[in-house]
């Protein structure tokens, strides 16, 4: 066996201890084994993927030889048995031939075992090691870098944690060191370990490691804690005077030398022999001319006698160094007697510009995610997010928050053409002390910005070179101009974010003036994902992510986010990327917080969604951003059954939209009731809302059917476009369920094969066709016809192709809704054995995350084997309504939850629990007490079972 390590620098060696030292010589070879090994997910790898990634710039047959080339290396040095090839297409590390300590690192991780972690975690993955001319293995092995170094910091947080809660000072010392060398920027780090001293008495010690971390993240990040973290220092000092315990030595204040991560050791590298002289003259005479011609060059430059792309004056003095750590704050552009979206489009490229100089944070512009920061900043001033910054007041915020400068800028008119002014206001004074402007046409508007922005960014002390490097701005055109005002206009209405179609319908229209523009598809990805519309989302998410280089910083790490929580297939690997961009990049924590709250939500984490969503809103954040924080917060609460706190965010929910003037959001309030079950409540909101399509599935809960079919029906032939598949496919599924429960089955049959005829159902790969079928097929399944549907007899398919599939289903892996159909259709024919395994690895690809619909598969197959209580549990949990889908119908699998609470009572009364029967018979009752008079005998019928429980 072959023993690699990547924790630290690249070693591999043979079961002897014997250094393979040929393999190591060829790094693209040990780039590729490495790669082979660790890269998710860990399974069969194909070529063509492996050609993309080690040899982008090849053809396919030079890339296809290389890697056979690779492949034969690895064998020769490795041993012949390391590889095993699936076809001719797919190779994989046979298993059990190579340790990795990376390996054994994740499994420790997940087994808890915090200590082994630390230990084997000796430094950065790959540390010093380079793969030439594979930037895709690069940027891989930095993610995985950043994801490896997270999970070691917080398993030495955890590990800290245990050592203070036993009470073993001493060694809970060098965990607390650990943890903030690894994370030494990081105030969850801190202030869980300040948290954990105070708790178990040391209060000393835990303002000592605060003031040590503080000092720390001054001198070597020239940062200060925020709001949080020192309210939290300032409670530990209120709490009380020092006891005894406190006496006990804790961890000692944090030095600066401790927050920093030690250099590791490099392997020695190979003697070479001196070159000759004459090879070491020329070298060095053709280095002194080059640098002769490029201080000559640069002197030129200087001095003017080389033209610049476009002539800019300028004033004051030059340069003012700014540290890439500074914040800069924007105010909103002038532009009097202009077209207000020419200021606009002139301040967010210069926004963009600017970031791309490596500057924290520039805050303030058209971007939902770039301004944010700055209105939550005007929430904390009770100012509203609206407020006009200019330059006073952005001085004054500057001031408050600690940032190094104010941008103002304006555009006016100046015959046909137009200028472009901009000043860099010093704080506290206000005053300018550099200005450049310059004088162009429209159609060179665009060419005007860079050269302004270019020299703004030269006096402020950035190198030309680094210029050149920047990403070119996009072009000022006429349609982008138009653009812009729409996305604009929707920013500034809060009263489109809640309103589906309207809001919609002015980001649709930014994008019919300019179909790559960037911000519109990113607001139109949280948008639909607001609404519960994933499928939709997803096409945005897409390319927002492609153009996300036109994006503020704000919004590229949004959009990283989302990216990560929506596409990528590792969620684990997704939220360490974003809680390794909130690292990265604290002053933007406000921006990825609310998505690292939906993703640990999606990975049913409810206590870290908890945490992080009351973190963000200590915060006080306003607008969109508020609005975020608190639907999350509220599912998270309700999800760990904690109602009263579920119920004080929904209020304060409500609170800030009426006191922004807005109506409160019907779908946050219906998905309130719904998670609460508060059926009365959810019926009054759809009297208000009779036509509402998810008013439907709330009158089918309560047995209110003729009123169900009526709004399904409506809702059903309203979407004339079939912009919505799955939920097309969740009306038909809940229409035929009215119908079977009126004992109508032919009808029902009807309506599922209208359904199908309309919805073709195309590929594997495409968004939404899992989860499509699955609800069809289900209902089908209800009625013993599912064979008869082409698409759901997918019992001879191959499961692992399904696993293969790189397409993403929204919220769940298409393997998983497939198992889900494999365990229906075995329920429909009487094999529970077999519905119970499908289902389970139906729970396994749906990263271990079970639904309210895996509940009820399980459920109804222990029941069927006649397990009563495993039955039962399965029956209760598959009553919890998922926050995603506001359906009270399990999703659409055609089981409304009145019939799951009688199922639930009986089942308890047969095993002698009347106390939990008459509860479930009374929520039954409850909920049909109104239900149509075809559905009243079997209301009488459980009112007699409660009464005879009661004698």
């Amino acid at each position: 066996m072959l023993r690699l390590k990547t924790l630290g620098p690249l070693e591999l060696r043979t079961s002897g201890g014997a250094t393979v030292g040929l393999l190591l010589a060829q790094p693209r070879s040990m780039a590729l084994l490495v790669y082979l090994l660790l890269a998710h997910p860990r399974e069969y790898l194909r070529r063509d993927t492996l050609c993309a990634l080690f040899w982008p710039d090849a053809d396919d047959e030079h890339a296809r030889g290389a890697l056979s080339q690779a492949l034969s290396r690895i064998r020769r040095t490795a041993g012949t048995g390391i590889l095993e090839l699936q076809g001719k297409d797919a190779i994989r590390v046979v298993p059990g031939t190579v340790a990795c300590d990376a390996l054994a690192f994740e499994e420790a991780v997940a087994n808890g075992d915090c200590a082994v972690a630390i230990d084997l975690y000796a430094g950065p993955f790959l540390d010093g090691f380079h793969a030439a001319h594979a930037p895709g293995f690069e940027q891989w092995a930095e993610t995985e870098r950043g994801r490896l170094r997270s999970l070691a910091a917080r398993a030495a947080r955890t590990r800290a944690g245990e050592l203070i809660a036993h009470g073993r000072l001493p060694e809970a010392e060098q965990a607390v060191r650990r943890a903030l060398e690894l994370a030494p920027e990081s105030e969850v780090t801190a202030g869980e370990l300040m948290r954990a001293l105070s708790d178990a008495g040391n209060r000393a010690g835990a303002l000592r490691l605060y003031d040590g971390w503080v000092a720390a993240l001054e001198h070597d990040f020239e940062l200060q804690p925020s709001a949080g973290v020192q309210m939290l220092a300032r409670e530990i000092r209120a709490s009380g005077a020092v006891t005894n315990h406190d006496r006990v030595a804790g961890p000692p204040a944090v030095s600066h030398e401790s927050t920093r991560a030690q250099p590791a050791s490099s392997a020695p590298s190979a003697h070479r022999a001196p070159d000759g002289w004459w090879r070491r003259r020329r070298i060095a005479t053709g280095a002194t001319a080059a640098l002769a011609f490029l201080l000559g060059a640069w002197g030129l430059v200087q001095a003017g006698l080389l033209p610049t792309e476009m002539p800019v004056e300028a004033s004051g003095r030059a340069p003012i160094v700014l540290r890439r750590q500074d914040w800069l704050i924007v105010t909103d552009f002038e532009s009097p007697s202009v077209d207000p979206a020419l200021a606009l489009a002139f301040q967010t490229l210069l926004i963009r510009d600017l970031e791309s100089a490596g500057y924290t944070s520039v805050i303030g512009g058209i971007g939902a995610l770039s301004r944010r920061p700055l209105e939550e900043v005007l929430a904390r001033m009770r100012l509203p997010p609206t407020t006009r910054v200019d330059a006073d007041l952005a001085c004054a915020i500057a001031e408050r928050e600690g940032t190094a400068g104010v941008l103002a800028g304006r555009v006016l008119p100046l015959g046909p053409k137009y200028v472009l002014a901009v000043s860099f206001l010093d704080v506290p004074e206000c005053k300018e002390l550099i200005r450049a402007s310059t004088v162009a046409d429209f159609d060179d508007l665009s060419g005007a910005v860079a050269a302004v922005s270019k020299e703004l960014r030269t006096r402020l002390g950035e190198s030309r070179a680094s210029i050149r490097r920047s990403p070119p701005l996009s072009p000022i055109t006429a349609r982008y101009i138009d653009a812009l005002r729409a996305v604009s206009h929707y920013i500034s209405t809060p009263e489109l974010w809640s309103d589906e179609s309207r809001g919609a319908a002015v980001l649709q229209d930014a994008l019919r003036f300019e179909p790559d523009l960037a911000f519109a598809h990113f607001l139109l990805a949280l948008h639909h994902q607001r609404a519960g519309r994933y499928e939709q989302a997803v096409p945005h998410i897409l390319s927002a992510y492609e153009f996300r280089s036109q994006l503020p910083r704000g919004g590229r790490l949004g959009m990283e986010a989302i990216y990560q929580r929506y596409i990528a297939s590792d969620p684990r690997a997704a939220i360490a990327k974003v809680r390794s961009i909130v690292n990265d990049y604290p002053a933007w924590a406000d921006v990825t917080l609310p998505f690292l709250a939906d993703a640990e939500l999606w990975t049913g984490n409810y206590r870290g969604a908890l945490e992080i969503s009351s973190m963000y809103l200590a915060r006080r954040p306003g607008g969109l951003g508020a609005h975020l924080g608190i639907v999350r917060a509220s599912a998270a609460a309700a999800a760990l059954g904690r109602g009263e706190l579920a119920d004080s965010f929904y209020r304060m929910g409500v609170s800030l939209q009426r006191e922004a003037g807005l109506a409160p959001d019907r779908t946050m309030m219906l998905q309130h009731h719904l998670l609460d079950h508060d059926w009365d409540a959810a019926a009054s909101l759809c009297l208000a809302h009779p036509a509402w399509d998810r008013c439907g599935y709330v009158q089918l809960a309560r047995g209110r059917l003729d009123a169900a079919a009526s709004v399904l029906g409506a809702a059903l032939v309203a979407d004339t476009a079939h912009r919505q598949a799955w939920s097309r496919a969740a009306l038909s599924a809940a229409l035929a369920h009215t119908e079977l429960t009126r004992n109508r089955p032919d009808s029902a049959w009807q309506l599922l094969q209208r359904a199908d005829r309309s919805m073709s159902m195309v590929g594997v790969a495409r968004a939404g066709t899992h989860i499509k079928r699955f609800v069809l097929c289900a209902a089908a399944a209800e009625l013993h016809r599912s064979s008869e549907f082409r698409e759901c007899r997918i019992e001879q398919e191959d499961p692992a192709r399904w696993d293969r599939d790189p397409s993403f289903t929204i919220v769940l892996r298409s393997g998983a809704w497939s198992r889900r159909l494999l365990a229906v259709r075995s329920l429909e024919r009487g094999d529970a054995a077999a519905a119970l395994r499908q289902a389970s690895e139906a729970v396994r690809n749906n990263f271990g995350n079970a639904g309210t619909i895996d509940h009820l598969i399980q459920a109804r197959a222990f029941d069927a084997l006649s397990q009563r209580d495993s039955a039962l549990a399965h029956y209760i949990a598959a009553t919890r309504i998922e926050r995603d889908c506001c359906f009270p119908t399990t999703a659409g699998i055609g089981f409304p939850i009145a019939p799951i609470y009688r199922r639930i009572a009986e089942l308890a009364e047969d095993g002698g629990d009347p106390v939990t029967a008459r509860r479930y018979y009374g929520a039954f009752v409850q909920l049909w007490a109104q239900a149509d008079p075809e559905l009243q005998p079997q209301v009488r019928a459980v009112q007699a079972r409660i009464a005879k429980l009661q004698d």
